[in-house]
């Protein structure tokens, strides 16, 4: 289920985990919200890339981020990018 990462978001997100439903926390912008994500127990966090290039921020730096954050932890969380407007290739 996708859930907003907001703060009746992650108390929804928290009550469907503890039901066994699989949540995908959307709408991330900032790299300690995926720790949030990640502490709720979410399957996947969807970080919006175009918004945050849209709103002057490093999307490719803060999913980096996001994923350093995901990695570093024994949540299950994935990150799953949403709003790609173009190809970034390093």
């Amino acid at each position: 289920m996708k859930i907003p990462i907001t703060r009746d978001g992650v108390r929804a997100a928290t009550k469907l985990k503890k039901e066994g439903v699989q949540v995908t926390m959307t709408g991330l912008y900032a790299a300690h919200q995926a720790l949030t994500a990640a502490a709720v127990g979410a399957e996947y966090a969807a970080p919006y890339l175009g918004r945050m290039d849209d709103n002057q921020r490093s999307g490719v730096e803060s999913i980096s981020q996001m994923l350093s954050i995901a990695n570093s932890t024994e949540a299950p969380l994935r990150i799953l990018v949403a709003s790609i407007r173009r190809l970034v290739l390093r």
